[in-house]
């Protein structure tokens, strides 16, 4: 009867064991710095020009803001995500130029945050130039179509894959 009670003991914490281990490995899946689930390509809402973003899984991203009065913009960069927070922050470098309110179009930015807002994407930044400004992003892109006297931009929704670009590379300390 001792040896049944050390058997039924060791199957007990075997069981323990193993269901102690499958809950750690279930509660660590999708929890090692994967930016997924911000992938996708957005554009900016209440832009005067197309500008479009796009957040790829491999933690790079590449911006684009279309003119008709110049050559637009492009930039390229990393962004991650924070476990500790579930928000996701634009990695900070120096130069870093954002499509910012309409008064700085484009400014150097200090902080980048991005987090889902109800399907869209919501980007809360501050700038020395433009403050503090907070962005609603629509997913899918557009793009401009130059027309009239004063070759305003006309936006309309494309399916055109963004410029490639490659991200600067960052300072080593």
């Amino acid at each position: 009867m001792s040896v049944s009670r050390v058997q039924a003991g060791l199957t007990r914490r075997g069981l323990i064991a193993l269901a102690l281990a499958t809950s750690v490995v279930v509660a660590a899946c999708g929890k090692t710095g994967t930016v997924a689930p911000l992938a996708g390509v957005y554009h900016l809402t209440g832009s005067a020009q197309p500008t479009n973003l796009e957040l790829r899984t491999d933690g790079t991203f590449t911006l684009r803001r279309e003119s008709c009065a110049s050559a637009g913009g492009l930039e390229c960069g990393a962004w991650r995500r924070s476990e500790l927070t579930g928000s996701s922050q634009v990695v900070a470098r120096d130069g870093l130029y954002w499509p910012t309110p309409d008064e700085f179009p484009s400014a150097v930015v200090r902080t980048l945050s991005l987090r889902p807002h109800g399907g869209e994407l919501e980007v809360v930044g501050e700038s020395e130039w433009a403050g503090s400004f907070t962005q609603r992003w629509r997913p899918g892109r557009t793009c401009g179509e130059c027309a009239g006297p004063l070759r305003e931009s006309r936006e309309h929704p494309c399916s055109e894959p963004l410029p490639a670009c490659t991200p600067p590379a960052s300072p080593t300390p």
